[in-house]
């Protein structure tokens, strides 16, 4: 499957992760801490632990208690986000093929779009260029 690169600059992201912070205010859930799932939540969860006022950020599902919120960049294929049913899920982007349809998101993006965030290094042994 050929993926259309998507670039998402700093701006964007400013935005994308305030609306998803309002959607999450709006629902009037207050959560104790935030699962971060590694690597791409690292910065959406400190954004919002900072925007919400959450203080504690933990990077296993072990160390978390059950009213955490749990955050990642991007529900795909939704493999990831499996093991953490049970929690409300907040990701900045979610694509309609997931298996996992986050609680709270920002912004859809199509399945054959591959989405580089700010954060990320085009061409790097992780990304989808060298995969």
């Amino acid at each position: 499957m050929g993926y259309k690169k998507v670039v998402m600059g700093w701006v964007e992201y400013q935005k994308l992760v305030e609306l998803l912070a309002e959607k999450i205010i709006s629902s009037k859930k207050k959560y104790n801490g935030i699962i971060a799932i590694p690597r791409g939540a690292l910065p959406i969860a400190t954004s919002l632990s900072h925007i919400l006022n959450i203080k504690t950020i933990v990077f296993e599902i072990e160390k978390a208690e059950k009213n955490y919120l749990v955050v990642d960049d991007v529900s795909d294929k939704g493999n990831t986000l499996e093991k953490y049913k049970g929690y409300d899920i907040a990701c900045l982007c979610y694509k309609p093929q997931t298996k996992v349809m986050p609680d709270f998101w920002a912004k859809k993006y199509n399945d054959n779009e591959w989405i580089y965030f700010p954060w990320e290094i085009i061409g790097s042994k992780t990304t989808k260029d060298n995969q």
